[in-house]
């Protein structure tokens, strides 16, 4: 699958499920080092411990100095969903990487902004709506 992107011209994504967590895909992104993950519609205490191991493994790479995370997708997020997120983005911290969320005001950023939390985040606010999932 081939993406056009402005000036860099063609750029390739590769979409791959992850084995241990199918609700997660993944994206490799322009730069190799710095993977990119979409969550799914809802995260809550019972999805957590999946997707904890999938973003903590990303955030442990040698090769990597961050992860994107992807949260457009995500309708709803509870508190244990929250607490990941802080507990990732102090992993990142603490490991030296960072972690960006990409988003578009969603659910996500509401939650965060609301609990006072959303400085604590790299945010990117795109306008554009989650591309459509590739079958994989």
């Amino acid at each position: 699958m081939t993406e056009r992107s402005g000036a860099q011209g063609l750029r390739a994504i590769q979409i791959v499920r992850s084995p241990r967590n199918p609700l997660v895909i993944r994206r490799d992104t322009v730069a190799p080092n710095e993977p990119e993950c979409v969550w799914p519609e809802s995260v809550s205490w019972q999805t957590v411990f999946g997707l904890r191991e999938e973003l903590f493994e990303l955030l442990i790479r040698p090769d990597c100095i961050g992860v994107r995370l992807d949260v457009r997708a995500v309708k709803s997020i509870d508190n244990a969903g929250v607490g990941l997120l802080l507990g990732a983005n102090r992993r990142a911290t603490e490991l030296g990487r960072r972690l960006v969320l990409i988003d578009s005001d969603g659910s996500v950023t509401a939650a965060l902004s609301r609990m006072h939390l959303l400085q604590k985040f790299l945010v990117k606010q795109v306008a554009a709506p989650l591309p459509a999932r590739a079958s994989a």
